[in-house]
């Protein structure tokens, strides 16, 4: 039960938040951030998220970003795309490999609406889930750039949107943290009202999240920073699904 939970608190993770910035993002194509997954204080593996930029897909301008969870027992890769203008998710494919069960999930975001529909397909069995909210939903892997997009002063914040619950999240104030190599480094510290998710960016180096928790009853996920690279012209080609699949399958092989 224990590790089917590790599961469900990070596939939670992946839901939303609400806010509207300007159309140029400071973020650089190609940038990858690593870092290790810990559970109640242990590492059971590990993340890879990936800025690929602007595509293009029907006419429509898109941010395509993607992560690459691996544990023991769970391997899962997102990929998001985000409305270039208000970075706000259109669209999540989800692949999850678990406890020997594969999954497909489609999350497709009515943001004029604030309607989510779930998709997933597991063999010859489907689910539909609709949910909908008072506002805009997000996918909270772009937390790890919502905390980034400004140099947010204390008392500033941004306001969360899940399918479950809506949180507040509020720089609190500045405070030192270790990365997961660490090294030490001046961090603005965001907190979550209700309770639940705690963010630590770094003041320099790109605003970078050097640590963030998730927390619930008895149970407390932490990714700790390990990383940050980019990639080459040509890995920047790769924004094809299958691309990205193979791509992140070569790390999982030459770690």
């Amino acid at each position: 039960m224990k590790k089917i939970k590790i599961i469900l608190i990070i596939i939670i993770m992946l839901a939303g938040i609400k806010n509207s910035f300007a159309k140029d993002f400071p973020f650089t194509p190609g940038e990858q951030i690593e870092y290790a997954v810990k559970w109640n204080g242990f590492k059971i593996g590990d993340m890879v998220l990936t800025y690929w930029g602007k595509i293009t897909q029907n006419d429509k301008e898109y941010i395509q970003i993607s992560s690459h969870t691996v544990t023991k027992q769970y391997t899962g890769i997102d990929v998001v795309y985000v409305d270039s203008e208000t970075f706000l998710p259109v669209k999540v494919l989800r692949k999850l490999k678990y406890l020997g069960f594969e999954e497909e999930i489609e999350e497709i975001y009515d943001q004029e609406k604030n309607i989510l529909t779930i998709t997933k397909t597991a063999g010859s069995k489907k689910e539909v889930h609709v949910i909908q909210k008072s506002g805009n939903i997000q996918n909270s892997i772009l937390l790890y750039y919502l905390t980034r997009m400004k140099d947010y002063k204390i008392g500033e914040g941004i306001d969360i949107v899940l399918p479950t619950r809506e949180y507040n999240i509020v720089v609190k104030k500045q405070d030192m943290v270790w990365d997961e190599k660490g090294v030490s480094r001046q961090a603005k510290v965001f907190k979550s009202n209700p309770r639940g998710i705690t963010v630590w960016v770094s003041e320099t180096n790109g605003f970078l999240p050097i640590r963030m928790v998730f927390s619930e009853i008895l149970s407390l996920v932490t990714m700790s920073f390990k990383d940050v690279s980019y990639l080459d012209k040509q890995e920047l080609t790769m924004f094809k699904l299958e691309d990205i699949y193979r791509f992140y399958e070569s790390l999982q092989n030459n770690p």
